[in-house]
């Protein structure tokens, strides 16, 4: 085998195995949440309902929350905080204002952050009497 053929076959293996090596310990932004949608049942209606969504940074590195946005003017939210660091613990607290509304009530919002999956989407169900 030429010297030219033995470089360059040295030179790929190297390459690969840098690669392997550097993405084996790239950090990971990963959230995992508790739950994703709560359920009320029958309530009365005229009321404001609080429904609180716990995640856990799963990942390596820390993961930056971009935005929360309800779909309706009616749903307001908290936001424990914007950065998580790995294994650390936040929530979002959705709150529902039911006045003048009636019946089977779905509302959703979603969660944007800089992971990989991005959206998270969020659903409150209840149902007003």
């Amino acid at each position: 085998m030429s010297k030219i053929k033995i470089f360059t076959t040295l030179f790929v293996t190297l390459s690969v195995l840098c690669s392997i090596s550097q993405s084996a310990h790239q950090p990971v932004k990963k959230l995992t949440f508790l739950e994703k949608t709560h359920d009320f049942g029958d309530i009365t209606k005229d009321t404001i309902l609080k429904a609180r969504f716990r995640f856990i940074n799963t990942g390596t590195d820390t993961v930056h929350i971009e935005y929360v946005r309800p779909d309706c003017t009616c749903t307001d939210y908290r936001l424990s905080r914007k950065n998580i660091a790995p294994k650390d613990t936040a929530y979002v607290e959705l709150m529902y204002d039911t006045h003048n509304k009636h019946g089977l009530q779905k509302l959703y919002a979603i969660i944007k952050t800089d992971t990989p999956e991005q959206m998270y989407k969020l659903t409150i169900k209840v149902k007003l009497n």
